[in-house]
């Protein structure tokens, strides 16, 4: 069975690309959330550092000339992740904004 390793990579942005491709201006934008599936999980934990150089390799691969990505942080995900209820949240956070109405 496979196990999904999400990897958070920094994004940047060419800022210069349509004014002046040959002179790239990195800046940073947001950080993308990238999944990964793999064959063995235990990888991750016993042989990080060659885990990590090819999860880099993978994020330059994916990179180009308007944006590119920098690894930042990765999470091995064994379960499904447990949904919340969204009605009872808008709620909730509507009690927080107006106490009057908790019960």
């Amino acid at each position: 069975m496979k196990t999904l390793v999400q990897i958070t990579a920094k994004c940047y942005e060419n800022k210069s690309w349509y004014d002046k491709p040959e002179a790239p201006t990195w800046k940073p934008k947001s950080f993308d959330l990238f999944n990964l599936y793999v064959e063995n999980a235990d990888d991750f934990f016993y042989n990080e550092e060659k885990c990590l150089e090819a999860v880099k390799r993978l994020l330059e691969d994916e990179s180009g000339m308007i944006y590119k990505y920098e690894y930042a942080a990765h999470k091995v995900v064994f379960n499904e992740p447990i949904e919340l209820n969204s009605a009872k949240f808008e709620l909730l956070l509507l009690e927080e904004y107006f106490p009057e109405l908790k019960k």
